[in-house]
């Protein structure tokens, strides 16, 4: 979302949106997502995000867990997560 200067919410505008990674978790379904979009004036904005999804019906849909990673704090997430993997804290 995003703000106009009359302090109005617009909807920004997804122009792409790739699901890295799927993880099954029972009947949800944790996702790493890479989105692009574009704002009303026309300016590209990018994220990453992680995000818990649930079924309903043949749909799935997003969940209110998650976070949403700016470009700038990836490489940091990243380091901390894989010094996770190989068992650091």
């Amino acid at each position: 979302m995003t703000t106009d200067s009359n302090g109005q919410r617009g909807q920004l505008e997804i122009t792409r949106e790739d699901v890295l990674v799927a993880i099954p978790r029972g009947d949800e379904e944790l996702r790493v997502c890479f989105t692009m979009a574009k704002t009303r004036e026309g300016k590209e904005v990018a994220w990453h995000s992680i995000r818990v999804f649930w079924k309903a019906g043949s749909e799935w849909k997003p969940g209110k867990q998650g976070i949403t990673i700016r470009g700038r704090e990836l490489a940091g997430v990243a380091a901390a997560l894989q010094k996770a993997v190989s068992g650091g804290r």
